[in-house]
This record gives structure tokens, sequence and C-alpha cells, in this order.
């Protein structure tokens, strides 16, 4: 997201946090990226999405 000039906000989710992971996601496992309504899962499909919408 640096690379892409996108502004974000980082969460850290650790064991204390894992409840909103899962709640956002439906899995225990991170990163998550959330755009508008939109949870998107696992870093390889993060990172092609965020290729696809603004490179």
């Amino acid at each position: 997201m640096d690379r892409l000039g996108l502004a974000y906000e980082s969460v850290n989710a650790d064991a204390d946090g894992r409840a909103e992971v899962i709640e956002l996601s439906g899995q225990r496992a991170i990163p998550i990226l959330t755009i508008g309504d939109e949870v998107l899962v696992d870093s390889t499909h993060i990172v092609r999405e965020l290729r696809r919408r603004y490179v």
C-alpha cells in the first residue's frame, strides 16, 4: 500500500484482537484488508486485488 501511495490504517490483532478478525473475515488468519464493506483475505489475494484496482 505504501508503494501504491494509498492511505491506510494498520491494526495489530494480537490474541485479544482475534475476535474482531474472525468477525470481519470468518477466519483467524491474518492479514485481512477491508475496503469499504469488502473484506479481502490472504496476502497474495490482497496484493493481486490492490494491483488490479490501483495500478
